[in-house]
């Protein structure tokens, strides 16, 4: 299941042909996948804080229709590979339930202060919605048409404690730092 990110075109996105320029669909691919780290606990700043980043290898976008002014558009962006130190997002950016855009990113976990790539923390690795795709797509090709797979779990709602720089303490409740979320890989 895809993670959703929502934008409008403003007036700034508009180049000079009268739709939003193409060096804008590329912001919001990049702003979809900070959003999607961000809400499994994996924020650009922490990242930075550990001296590592994700920073792109490659971009393939393939645009097919143009946005204009005020369209409110939908973005849905997924991990579909992850490997020792990258990982491939794709992402399509829809109006209504108009393609726009596709894109593939290749995206290289890095140590900043060397400038060379290292290995994706398992943290990460396990946080991503490749785990959760694969339990979905690996049932065989009849049961994934009929019978929807929906996979519960809890995500952390305060920063992954992967990233986290001081202890801390354990909640009183051990539910409370979790919310409950259901994913259903019907459309995997």
């Amino acid at each position: 299941m895809p993670f959703l990110h929502e934008v409008e075109v403003l007036e700034a996105d508009i180049d000079n042909l009268g739709h939003a320029s193409n060096l804008v669909y590329l912001r919001w691919v990049q702003d979809a996948a900070l959003a999607h780290s961000t809400a499994l606990g994996f924020s650009e700043q922490a990242y930075i804080s550990r001296g590592e980043a994700w920073v792109v290898r490659r971009h393939e976008i393939e645009y097919l229709r143009a946005a204009v002014l005020r369209d409110r558009l939908r973005i849905e962006t997924r991990v579909e590979s992850m490997k020792v130190a990258n990982s491939v997002r794709r992402t399509e950016i829809f109006r209504g339930s108009e393609l726009l855009c596709r894109a593939a990113t290749d995206w290289v976990y890095v140590d900043l202060a060397r400038g060379r790539a290292q290995g994706v923390p398992v943290g990460a690795r396990e946080c991503s919605d490749l785990s959760l795709m694969r339990l979905c797509t690996t049932r065989p090709a009849s049961d994934r048409s009929s019978t929807p797979c929906t996979i519960h779990i809890a995500l952390p709602t305060r920063s992954h404690p992967l990233f986290t720089t001081r202890p801390q303490a354990p909640p009183e409740n051990p539910q409370s730092a979790h919310r409950n979320v259901s994913r259903s890989c019907a459309s995997a």
